[in-house]
Parts: C-alpha cells; structure tokens; sequence
C-alpha cells in the first residue's frame, strides 16, 4: 500500500563529490528524497537533481534562494 509519504536524506556534506556518491546511492529508491542543507553547496547539489534544500535560510530569505 503507497500511503504518498517519502524518506528523505538531510546531507550537510560541504564536498560535491560526497554530494554525488551519496545522491548516486539513493536516486534509484523509490519515495526516497535527497534535501541538502549547505547554501556553499546549494547550486551543484540542484544542477544534480537532487530533491531540495533543506535549512533555515528557506524560512528567513526564500526570496534570495529563488524558493
């Protein structure tokens, strides 16, 4: 039974190539979801497809994060 709800991995991982082994590991999961939480890390973590950005600069500047 799908009940719509997903997992989701919340990465503080500040390298891009430990952005991409850990997003390489899970894209295949299915209702699995990869959030990252570095603004440094923001732009190349988007351009690999991951789910989101996930941290408290979402709820103070969203504007400025294109949100």
């Amino acid at each position: 039974m799908k009940t719509g709800r997903f997992h989701f991995l919340f990465d503080n991982s500040s390298g891009q190539q430990q952005i991409h082994d850990k997003y390489a590991a899970v894209q295949s999961i299915e209702q699995f979801r990869f959030f990252t939480t570095k603004i440094t890390t923001l732009s190349y973590s988007l351009q690999l497809g991951v789910s989101g950005f996930c941290d408290i600069a979402a709820n103070v500047y969203p504007d400025l994060l294109g949100i």
